[in-house]
């Protein structure tokens, strides 16, 4: 896993598929997710925050960022 390749999942992953009223795509941002997070182990979560933060800042609008950051 390399830091371009995690950026790149995180770019394509729906970020608010939580809100999805269609359980297909739901679903799919279940698993988007969670082969984020495994990815996040192999690249390190200092890593995998900074980059992940970094996707948030250009999804979403600026006054609500901070409640989809990792720590």
């Amino acid at each position: 896993m390399t830091e371009e390749r995690f950026l790149e999942m995180c770019r394509k992953h729906d970020i608010t598929y939580q809100y999805e009223d269609d359980s297909t795509n739901w679903r799919r941002g279940v698993a988007s997710y969670n082969r984020i997070v495994e990815a996040s182990k192999v690249i390190g979560e200092d890593v995998a925050a900074r980059i992940w933060n970094q996707v948030v800042d250009e999804k979403i609008i600026e006054d609500s960022r901070s409640n989809w950051y990792w720590d």
